[in-house]
């Protein structure tokens, strides 16, 4: 399924309808950004997310195709992480006492995957370079996203093991999409430090 293989523009093209087959197109018709179906799922989402700073997409990818994401992961052994942090993810200002808000500290156990650990060709990546979900996440965000290129954190699986949890914390950038491969026990909105949005892709 790499699009980055493919040079032969028949092949391509196939290779992008085999993922886009991937999604519940008739739900989110992400091939047809002037259907009907996708202005409305644009406007609800920003109203969603202009009321609650968080928007849900249930039934975004069927089951079959959440398993073949998870099969990319399988057999990773996750990174895991713990550490004190304020929740503004910045070194504790002196200026301030230790008991301001400023300076509040968080304990975060955190077991991730990041990019540089996922296999060459992972579908996880390819779905992250699709132009269609861009357009509409751009489209809900109200401008024109960017593809991060950060070798870790654009593109990550977070395993949530028994006691590992990211720590509540104003997070560094302004928008977030989470597709959930697996039902989740609690979901928690991060805040940004001045606005932060929360998409999740069910």
């Amino acid at each position: 399924l790499s699009l980055s293989l493919c040079s032969h523009p028949r092949k391509t093209e196939q290779t992008n309808k085999q993922l886009l087959s991937l999604f519940n197109l008739k739900k989110y018709p992400l091939d047809d950004p002037g259907h009907v179906q996708f202005r409305s799922v644009v406007q609800l989402c920003q109203e969603s997310l202009q009321r609650e700073g968080a928007c849900v997409l249930p039934d975004f990818m069927p089951r079959d195709a959440l398993l073949q994401v998870q099969t990319d992961l399988l057999g990773l052994k996750p990174v895991l992480s713990e550490k004190n942090h304020t929740v503004f993810q910045l070194p504790v200002d002196p200026s301030f006492p230790d008991t301001h808000a400023r300076n509040r500290m968080v304990e975060a156990k955190i077991s991730f995957i990041p990019r540089s650990m996922l296999k060459a060709g992972n579908l996880i990546e390819q779905i992250y370079a699709m132009p269609e979900l861009k357009n509409l996440l751009s489209d809900i965000a109200g401008h024109d996203l960017k593809l991060s290129q950060d070798k870790d954190g654009s593109v990550y699986a977070t395993v949530n093991l028994k006691d590992y949890r990211t720590a509540w914390h104003f997070d560094e950038h302004p928008f977030s999409a989470v597709l959930m491969i697996q039902p989740a026990d609690v979901v928690c909105c991060h805040q940004h430090r001045h606005h932060h949005f929360l998409l999740l892709l069910l």
